[in-house]
């Protein structure tokens, strides 16, 4: 597909407690998939760090702080927003905290796609 006509499509990876990175990575590992769009995630870099370990896939986004938003010539980006941490086992599950992290995701992604930085958005899901 050609560059110019590759849509940016935004991720968001709900809440950190759910499995949203795992989706996000799992999904994301196809080379071909990449190839046809470009894509920023905004979420957890330390959470699809892990999920990638587990599924044993090697990291194939770039990383850069949230509030750097702005156009990417990688084919895929993680939007980090390491103030939400990964929970811990006995976090898992909906929470005040997760429902933080989720709406943050979601009203920056919304926020990127009226400033024209990306041209649709995806949400992992949200909450059990």
């Amino acid at each position: 597909m050609s560059e110019s006509i590759r849509p940016t499509i935004g991720i968001t990876m709900g809440d950190p407690a759910g499995v949203g990175a795992e989706i996000i990575v799992k999904a994301l590992s196809d080379p071909d998939l990449r190839a046809r769009a470009r894509f920023v995630i905004f979420g957890s870099n330390e959470l699809l760090d892990y999920e990638a370990d587990l599924a044993e896939i090697e990291c194939f986004w770039h990383r850069d702080h949230h509030e750097n938003l702005r156009r990417y010539a990688q084919s895929c980006v993680v939007l980090d927003y390491d103030e939400f941490a990964r929970p811990g086992p006995s976090e898992r599950g909906p929470s005040k905290a997760g429902g933080i992290a989720s709406m943050t995701f979601c009203e920056d992604a919304i926020g990127a796609a009226r400033a024209g930085l990306i041209d649709a958005i995806v949400t992992a899901p949200i909450s059990k």
